[in-house]
């Protein structure tokens, strides 16, 4: 290599070196922006990890130009300037995550939690309280094909352990997982020092930072972060075969994920580092201790439990997700049996594994992109499956890097001596021969795809259950602009050795939106079918899977294996006006279970409580102040609207002072007041409407901006009259309604329980 070569590419490496420092101080400031607009003006924690990302910013824009006399605090200085930012991001954005993002993290930290109180989690159904006791919704959970959800631990030992501080000290596991996507730019800092090739460190972090769902990822509770660093590490100490080992064993011990390279990895460590079977056997000892040690509690009291939880990951009878090419089987539009899936996921593996066997040299370090393409077949692919293998690429790149120039210089260090160039024809017509041998182990792969694919369509053809019709789209919950009960007509013909009855499930697609993975799950009261043709009404299961108005989409029904879809569009189900007025479809709100477009926020313990159609709210002394409210608000209803459709809407109250059930009539001596209050114009006028207290049956005008009605019973019509009478806001804006309960004193503790609460036409 020249001089002038060499010097050439060394400064090629420094602009680029240097832009990629400009980039990622771009990113901080978008970052920034964000974390700005969430947080807003008066959070504290938002507004320090905004100072520390421009700061971080600037700093890096500063070095990028910056003349370093000394090569190591020219190195140094990028680490120092990257982490603060990293840390601020993330310490930042913790704040607007749930503890528990998503069902795989819950699990996993109630599995810790029973480990630490002698419970094995791996015996069925130790696990399964695990909604209860995280607090997740149930639209997080992962549904299964025949009906439930996951509410068993999936993946080996060290997925327990590791949580084992969030269970006993009670924080947010998140944290953790966070700790180890953190980790990753120290240790590739490391490697890069390590190996003399600190000048990619820059490239590595911009291109850790621009995956930016990883980050997020780690927040919400998606936990591949851990074995990722794991096998980061196993792949840092491949010269320390045993000590590389045992990160790899660590990587199994807490995800099964990492065992789709695992062939590769071990073809790539015995040509590179091991050069023997012997040491293979080590290695392959080494790793399989690891992993029975993080596992070893939960075989010994539960060995066939801990197997079948383990094993069966790969095949576990869940609902079609993700974003892979199974799309179009399970959205409905190329039916194809699920086996298909797995059989095409395998002959992308043994594929990959043969053409790496034949072009070691030129797919030396291609064996770090392959799960990407084997998963792409996958029946469930999830964005974490193939989202953290490019951090590896990251780090074997100088590897791969210095695989290229080493290359380069032998051929120019090559005289080409007569026999030298024998060899290499020889070379290059034993090439010829592998390459049409490669192509025909392609070929024959594609035949065996495509044969296992037609088979498989040829069976779902043969499918039992079919979605007929939809019809009579409705609202019974009465939430605006939302489609919550339609009609199916569905048959089902089974022929010979299939059930003579099935329950049968539903989940619905919407065009052009993605509210969950899952789609949007409904259900039945009674969802067997049986010979012949049923209809069937279906709800939405909770309020994350109400169905918008005036929307195009797929109903999906499915039972196993058996499944038929049907596309509509256009349906609408009316605008009544008032959310949820019954005071059903119950949804996780600050902490507790108040009705879907109802809020309610709580100022102590047990001054509410809720049940579907039934509400009561409490006042109590212990806060010793007078004129304690309690209350539960439906933020936007439409008078307009009700008026129009005609709607009285009544409910009955029962009153408790200290315990006991009081008589309505007899309130009046006390300092208690409850009932409905609507506002209008921002609270400008009001309406209060309470049980009849007084004596008198007449609405009363307490002034020209408030009247008092004396029952809970609310006509909407006169309510619009009165309004309109008294020239009250009620055509441009939208009407606040608030159930509640008042008490002017400190001395006393009573609540008001709401029930049998309807909405009618006149």
């Amino acid at each position: 290599m020249s001089a002038d070569t060499e010097i050439s590419g060394k400064v090629g490496v420094e602009i680029l070196r240097r832009g990629s420092m400009i980039a990622i101080g771009a990113f901080y400031i978008f970052i920034g922006n964000q974390l700005w607009g969430q947080g807003g003006y008066i959070n504290l924690i938002s507004l320090t990890g905004l100072f520390i990302l421009l700061f971080s910013a600037a700093l890096l824009f500063i070095l990028a130009f910056y003349g370093f006399s000394n090569e190591k605090w020219a190195k140094r200085s990028l680490l120092i300037a990257v982490l603060p930012g990293i840390l601020a991001m993330f310490i930042s954005f913790s704040q607007f995550y749930p503890t528990f993002g998503t069902d795989e993290i819950a699990i996993d930290n109630y599995s810790a939690y029973l480990f630490l109180h002698g419970i094995n989690p791996y015996i069925y159904p130790n696990v399964s309280n695990f909604l209860s006791f995280s607090g997740l919704p149930g639209s997080y959970v992962t549904p299964e094909l025949n009906g439930g959800h996951i509410n068993y631990i999936q993946y080996p030992g060290l997925s327990v352990l590791l949580f084992i501080p969030s269970a006993l000290f009670s924080f947010p596991p998140f944290y953790i997982v966070s700790v180890f996507y953190l980790a990753m730019f120290p240790i590739t800092y490391y490697y890069f020092r390590k190996i003399n090739k600190l000048d990619f460190f820059p490239y590595a972090a911009l291109i850790f930072m621009i995956n930016i769902n990883a980050i997020y990822y780690a927040l919400g509770g998606i936990t591949d972060a851990v074995w990722i660093t794991f096998f980061a590490l196993s792949y840092i100490f491949r010269k320390n075969y045993i000590i590389s080992a045992i990160f790899l064993g660590l990587a199994f011990g807490f995800k099964q994920t990492v065992l789709v390279i695992v062939p590769f990895y071990l073809i790539f460590l015995y040509k590179e580092e091991l050069k023997s079977y012997i040491k293979v056997i080590k290695y392959l000892v080494a790793g399989g201790l690891t992993f029975l040690v993080v596992n070893l509690p939960f075989i010994i009291t539960g060995p066939i439990s801990w197997a079948t939880s383990v094993l069966g990951i790969a095949t576990q009878p869940v609902i079609g997700n993700g974003i892979g090419i199974s799309i179009l089987s399970f959205a409905g539009f190329f039916p194809v049996e699920i086996f298909v899936y797995y059989v095409l996921t395998l002959i992308a593996f043994m594929l990959l594994f043969v053409l790496y066997l034949r072009n070691y040299e030129k797919m030396k370090y291609s064996f770090l992109a392959f799960p990407v393409l084997i998963f792409f077949f996958y029946y469930r692919l999830l964005l974490n499956y193939v989202m953290y293998w490019p951090f590896i690429m990251v780090i074997a790149f100088p590897d791969y890097f210095d695989s290229i120039v080493a290359k380069v210089s032998a051929r120019r260090n090559d005289r080409r001596e007569p026999i030298i160039f024998l060899k290499e024809l020889i070379s290059k017509v034993m090439k010829f021969i592998r390459a049409r041998s490669t192509g025909s182990i392609v070929l024959v792969a594609v035949l065996i795809s495509s044969g296992v694919t037609f088979y498989g369509y040829v069976e779902e053809t043969h499918n039992p259950l079919s979605l007929d019709s939809v019809n009579n789209f409705s609202d019974p919950y009465m939430v605006n602009n939302s489609i919550t009960s339609m009609n199916v007509k569905i048959s089902y013909l089974p022929q010979s050795g299939q059930p003579s009855s099935i329950p049968v499930y539903f989940r619905i697609y919407m065009y052009n939106d993605m509210t969950s993975g899952n789609g949007l799950l409904w259900s039945a009261s009674n969802n067997q079918v049986g010979f012949g043709t049923s209809n069937i009404t279906i709800y939405p299961e909770g309020p994350a899977d109400l169905l918008p108005d005036n929307i195009s989409f797929r109903l999906i029904a499915y039972y196993g294996n058996f499944q038929s879809s049907i596309a509509e569009s256009g349906k609408v189900a009316g605008f009544y006006g008032l959310n949820n007025p019954e005071l059903l479809l119950p949804v996780n709100h600050s902490g507790c279970l108040v009705p879907y477009g109802w809020n309610y926020f709580p100022r102590q313990k047990n001054d509410y409580s809720f049940t579907p159609g039934n509400l009561t709210l409490a006042i109590s002394s212990e806060l010793n102040r007078g004129n304690y409210t309690s209350s539960i608000n439906n933020p936007a209803i439409n008078i307009s609207r009700l008026r129009y459709n005609e709607i009285i809407y009544s409910m009955d109250a029962k009153v408790y002072i200290n315990t006991n059930e009081t008589n309505i009539n007899k309130l009046a001596i006390s300092n208690i007041s409850f009932g409905i209050n609507l506002t209008f114009d921002n609270g400008k006028d009001y309406m209060i409407f309470e049980e009849n207290t007084t004596g008198t049956n007449s609405p009363q005008l307490l002034s020209q901006n408030a009247i008092l009605f004396p029952s809970l019973n609310l006509n909407f019509t006169e309510i619009f009259n009165y309004a309109s009478a008294l020239q009250w806001d009620i055509q441009s804006s939208l009407t606040n309604m608030r159930l509640f309960i008042n008490e002017k004193n400190n001395d006393i503790n009573a609540s008001v329980s709401f029930f049998n609460i309807r909405e009618v036409h006149q």
